[in-house]
């Protein structure tokens, strides 16, 4: 009579030992901690960036359409809800989820209601002001030239 299984013949042995399982679930859980909190803070970057972003954009349309209408266009800016509006929007764009905190300089910039209005000029000419965006450690910074109007990032 044969064995389905005998003891020291590998050859009718199949399937992995329990140890060799949990060696391999120890290594992925050891993978796992270092890439996921990697992936994360890439994450928090990115959100960053994407901000930066669209606030750079909406910038420079408000810019062109100055030109393009001969009028006045503005965006305000509010540091404290992490937020912004263009021209005469009701709804303000939020950047909280994306952005811990917004400095603008000069600081002087913002007026009694602690808003801070950055304008654009059909002639080309713009308010000036640099608006750094924050989150953790990192940082985004966008700056609008008085003269040109011209909106640019530092990279």
């Amino acid at each position: 009579m044969r064995l389905l299984y005998e003891p020291g013949n590998r050859e009718t042995a199949n399937g992995f030992t329990l140890i060799e399982i949990l060696v391999v679930l120890t290594l992925l859980a050891l993978s796992l901690t270092i890439v996921v909190p990697t992936t994360m803070a890439a994450l928090a970057g990115l959100r960053l960036r994407v901000a930066a972003n669209d606030l750079a954009i909406e910038l420079r349309a408000l810019r062109s359409r100055a030109e393009m209408v001969g009028s006045v266009q503005v965006l305000t800016l509010d540091p404290s809800q992490l937020a912004y509006n263009v021209g005469r929007d009701v709804a303000p764009r939020t950047l909280a989820g994306m952005v811990d905190r917004i400095v603008v300089d000069p600081p002087e910039r913002k007026g009694l209601d602690h808003l801070v209005r950055i304008g654009f000029f059909p002639g080309r000419g713009a308010t000036p002001a640099m608006v750094t965006l924050m989150s953790g450690s990192r940082t985004e910074i966008i700056r609008v030239d008085r003269l040109t109007g011209l909106v640019s990032r530092d990279q």
